[in-house]
Parts: structure tokens; C-alpha cells; sequence
């Protein structure tokens, strides 16, 4: 649909645009090119599934939402309920604000590595900024498993995501067990110390007391010789 009075173009159903490094495709997609900006859209049917969110790629990221507005020519928008995939990490943000050196600032965000629609864990923000393939830098930040916050609180918190071998945090995964009742495993830290050694430190932690410490480190010199050194320390509570 061409409306002239309005400066606007509307495409519908599975509606795609190209636009140099720029991929849009959402059901709908509205363009006005007297002030350079794109807005897309999804489709919520009468029972409620909804279809057509806006997808779309730009400088190597693939994100998806549920609306957005984004000027082609200031490469500046605005996005919400946006999902995007950074390195090993998802981050869940209910509104983000994009500028133009591809960076972004979130608003009630969650980092995580579950892949489900709903994550069942992981460490929520009321702010943050992602600089691609660099870091991800949040404010006062909380561990949340099942959207029940936990006593786990970080002042700040700053997620490595640089491609490659970097140093970072490792998420802890939650579960149940029978006897020692509901954990957190294998959270810590890995170390890059260089292109022939590496290390991690992990720990897991029981609510009926139990908890362990881990330390691997691997090593690798190509064409000589390579090997693992592995420590771990655990302490287990049964009962009451």
C-alpha cells in the first residue's frame, strides 16, 4: 500500500526488505522515506498465536521482537521485546535503545543460556549495554531460576563475549536432587591464560548444605604433547 498523503509505504504478509548489510522480513513493515525510518510488527490472531515477529540481521547479529523502529540512515532505533543471540549467551529485553555503532542499552533484560522461550534461569537487569562481539556490561544484577529472584545479588556484572578464546563467567545450571535437594553446578569463572593453557573454576552449592569446588585446567602444545590436571573438593550433607 502506497499512501502519498502520509509519505508511507505498507507491506504485508512475510514482508522482507534488503537494504545494504541491513535484512528486515516481520508481517508487517511500514517505511516512511521522508524522515528514513522502518517500522515492523507481528501478527496476533484471534487465538492468540502470534506470527510474522520481525526478524532481522545486521553487522553479523540476528535478533527478533515483537516491534521495532529503526532509521536506516542514523542506523538509531527502538526495539521491544527484543531476543538476541550474543556469542554462547541470550539476552531477553522487554525495550532496547540502538545506536549507531551497533551498540545497545536494555531495559529489564536477562542474560542467559537456556534456549526456551521462557528462560528458567539466569541473571536479570533492570539496565544494560551490549557492545557486540566485545562485552556485555549490567548494573545491579540477581541470579533468577524459575522467575524467582534469588539471594544471589552482584552490584555490577560484566559478560565477556568476544569471539575466540576470552575469560568469562560460566552459568551456573539449577536442578533437583532426591537427596541433596535443589542445586546450582558448575558456576564459576574461566581463565584464558594463553594459546597453550586455560583453566576454570567452578562450584557447586546444595540447599540441604552440600556443596563442591572444581579446578580443571587443560594444556596443549600442538605436535608435543597435551594433557588435563583436574582438582575438586566436596563436602556432602544428608537428612534434614
Amino acid at each position: 500500500l502506497f499512501d502519498v498523503s502520509s509519505n508511507q509505504i505498507y507491506l504485508w504478509n512475510d514482508a522482507s526488505i534488503d537494504y545494504k548489510e541491513f535484512k528486515l522480513k516481520a508481517f508487517k513493515i511500514g517505511i516512511n522515506w521522508q524522515e528514513h525510518v522502518l517500522s515492523a510488527d507481528q501478527k496476533i490472531d484471534s487465538n492468540g498465536d502470534v506470527t510474522g515477529r520481525p526478524h532481522f540481521t545486521q553487522d553479523g547479529q540476528t535478533m527478533e521482537a515483537k516491534k521495532m523502529l529503526y532509521n536506516y540512515e542514523t542506523k538509531k532505533g527502538k526495539i521491544y521485546e527484543l531476543l538476541s543471540k550474543e556469542d554462547q549467551g541470550i539476552i531477553h529485553s522487554s525495550e532496547v535503545k540502538r545506536i549507531d555503532d551497533s551498540s545497545y542499552f536494555s531495559r529489564k533484560a536477562i542474560y542467559t543460556t537456556c534456549d526456551a522461550p521462557h528462560p528458567h534461569f539466569g541473571f536479570e537487569a533492570s539496565k544494560m549495554k551490549v557492545v557486540p562481539n566485545k562485552l556485555i556490561v549490567a548494573g545491579p544484577t540477581h541470579l533468577v531460576i524459575a522467575n524467582i529472584p534469588t539471594p544471589i545479588v552482584l552490584p555490577f556484572a560484566i559478560f565477556p563475549i568476544s569471539k575466540g578464546q576470552s575469560s568469562g563467567l560460566i552459568l551456573p545450571a539449577p536442578g533437583q536432587d532426591m537427596v541433596k535437594g535443589f542445586f546450582l553446578k558448575h558456576g564459576g569463572y574461566y581463565f584464558a591464560l594463553g594459546h597453550h593453557h586455560d583453566m576454570a573454576l567452578t562450584g557447586d552449592i546444595y540447599s540441604l548444605g552440600s556443596f563442591g569446588v572444581q579446578l580443571n585446567s587443560n594444556y596443549n602444545y600442538l605436535y608435543k604433547f597435551k594433557g588435563n590436571l583436574a582438582l575438586s573438593y566436596s563436602q556432602t550433607r544428608l537428612g534434614d
